[in-house]
């Protein structure tokens, strides 16, 4: 949040810890270098609202997940580590963005990373704001994936797949749908989450 650059201060947020966190989650997601993202809206937001703020201490939580060894991110996106929202967030965002994963750790990473922008009320009301652009970003791993039919459990399903992909990347359809036809050849289903998404 920023100022005119004179002698305004910076308006009020109209948005609480949640809506900024579900805000930074779909950022971190969509952009090509989180760290270097999160580091910055870090900076900012502790120039801007202080050391004790529930804003800077949630990017702190995502800076550290995002710093995590290969493995230590996968203990805790399994969640056989127990951190904070953003912490966990921050190791599912590193494992997206690290060496390529099979389908089914796509699909649970994806899943986890999707849940983190509805996780609270606030990112509900936004899902139209932010729900495809998180999509696009997502569907780039279903089409690389569906190239190799032999990694999954129903290929016959990638056809699907790959229709829906298309639809996001032409702005049609969103994360829902998405991970729903994601879930289709790996064999799983998208579980409550996919209630709350776009």
């Amino acid at each position: 949040m920023q100022g005119d650059g004179g002698d305004t201060p910076p308006t009020e947020s109209k948005l609480n810890i949640e809506g900024w966190f579900a805000v930074f989650a779909a950022g971190a997601i969509c952009c090509d270098d989180p760290v270097q993202a999160v580091t910055a809206w870090h900076d900012e937001a502790l120039r801007t609202w202080g050391a004790g703020s529930p804003v800077v201490t949630a990017l702190a939580d995502i800076s550290r997940g995002l710093a995590l060894s290969n493995q230590a991110a996968r203990d805790v996106a399994s969640r056989r580590v127990e951190r904070s929202i953003g912490e966990t967030f921050g190791a599912a965002l590193a494992l997206m963005r690290g060496p390529a994963l099979g389908p089914e750790e796509t699909f649970r990473i994806q899943v986890l990373l999707a849940s983190a922008t509805v996780c609270f009320s606030e990112g509900l009301v936004l899902q139209m704001t932010f729900g495809r652009p998180v999509a696009r970003r997502l569907s780039a791993a279903w089409k690389r994936l569906a190239s190799s039919p032999f990694l999954f459990r129903s290929p016959r399903s990638l056809p699907a797949l790959l229709e829906t992909v298309a639809a996001v990347e032409q702005g049609k359809s969103s994360i829902r749908a998405l991970l729903t036809a994601a879930a289709q050849p790996i064999g799983t289903v998208v579980g409550e989450v996919g209630t709350r998404l776009e």
